[in-house]
């Protein structure tokens, strides 16, 4: 990735098993950021994935790979893992993380100079959210291209669910407190902890999917601004 495109983006890549809540991070981030007028867009690698897939997934399932909901996502989330798989395989963890960088080249084609905005005098970069990190297994992988190449931050989100009986706030740590959710498949069980390991910031957020999304924000939101403050306090 050209030096310049490093420089000028504030790079975040967000991590953690399918449903645990990485696109509503992005999401809480983006507003939070848009709130300071400073510019955000989402990368990510599986859109890649995705497209390649699609023409076979809607003649095998009649649904399309990129605007699929959760449900059918699941339904093909083997199809996706074998493509993803394959082409890692036969490039160390590099092909998606390549497809990617043209994306993010593009981004910084099309926004240069205007998208860096002034928040009380000082520049801020604008910032990319790669919003599926999920391997750390070659020596170039997800992880090391996030962190090492693009100098950007680790986020890892998790969700649980608390024990019935067991109120939180009696347990300041979490021990014992709760469940949570099993990776969706091996490749996610396998590699999920290895990227956890990595992680700059680690996100635990309890699974509020009773309440409407305004509420969920609400509840949220905080997480993810003390996050970002982070970030433009050290990466400014």
């Amino acid at each position: 990735m050209n030096k310049d495109i490093v420089d000028y983006f504030n790079f975040v890549g967000i991590s953690g098993i399918a449903g645990a809540g990485k696109d509503l991070f992005f999401t809480l981030c983006k507003e939070y950021l848009r709130k300071h007028k400073i510019y955000s867009a989402r990368v990510a690698l599986g859109d890649e994935v995705k497209a390649r897939s699609d023409k076979a997934i809607k003649d095998l399932y009649g649904f399309s790979a990129k605007t699929c909901d959760r449900e059918q996502k699941n339904q093909i989330r083997s199809h996706l893992v074998f493509l993803g798989t394959l082409k890692r395989k036969e490039t160390q963890g590099r092909y998606w993380i390549e497809q990617a960088e043209k994306t993010i080249e593009g981004l910084y084609k099309n926004c240069l100079p205007q998208n860096l905005t002034y928040e009380g005098g000082v520049q801020q970069k604008p910032f990319i959210f790669i919003t599926d990190i999920r391997y750390n297994e070659y020596k170039k992988d997800e992880v090391y291209w996030v962190r090492n190449q693009l100098k950007g931050t680790l986020v890892h989100v998790e969700k649980f669910t608390p024990y019935a009986d067991v109120n939180c706030d009696d347990v300041p740590t979490g021990e014992f407190t709760h469940d949570s959710p099993s990776a969706p498949n091996g490749s996610e069980e396998k590699n999920d902890p290895k990227v956890q390991k990595k992680a700059d910031f680690l996100v635990k957020w309890q699974d509020h999917k009773n309440l409407e999304l305004k509420e969920v924000k609400k509840l949220l939101a905080p997480t993810a601004k003390s996050i970002i403050d982070k970030i433009l306090k050290t990466k400014a």
